[in-house]
């Protein structure tokens, strides 16, 4: 099975809101390649009906073992998904990483 994002894509904004909730590119690149979980970001419904791209919660630990959270849009077809914004995992979204389920990049 493929994996699910292979790269993540950006802009300004983009490191702008990880800035501002004290992460970097680097930790949403250390959660790609360690061990990220997906899962359907909550208003997806809302964002189809609206005529916008589907997002996701990409959540897992960074290099020093903290869960992080991060938004992604939904992959395109070479599996490169744009980087929304990222932040601590609170107890909620550690949770649901340490439950089954999500999509995962590696089996």
């Amino acid at each position: 099975m493929p994996p699910f994002v292979i790269e993540l894509a950006w802009n300004a904004v983009s490191l702008d809101e990880l800035a501002g909730h004290g992460l970097t590119l680097d930790d949403a690149h250390a959660v790609l390649e360690i061990r990220p979980k997906f899962f359907p970001n909550k208003g997806n419904r809302e964002r189809l009906r609206r005529g916008l791209r589907r997002r996701w919660v990409m959540i897992g630990p960074s290099q020093t073992g903290q869960l992080l959270t991060f938004v992604i849009d939904d992959p395109d077809e070479q599996r490169v998904a744009h980087l929304v914004t990222g932040w601590p995992s609170n107890l909620a979204q550690e949770t649901r990483y340490a439950q089954p389920g999500g999509k995962r990049n590696r089996p």
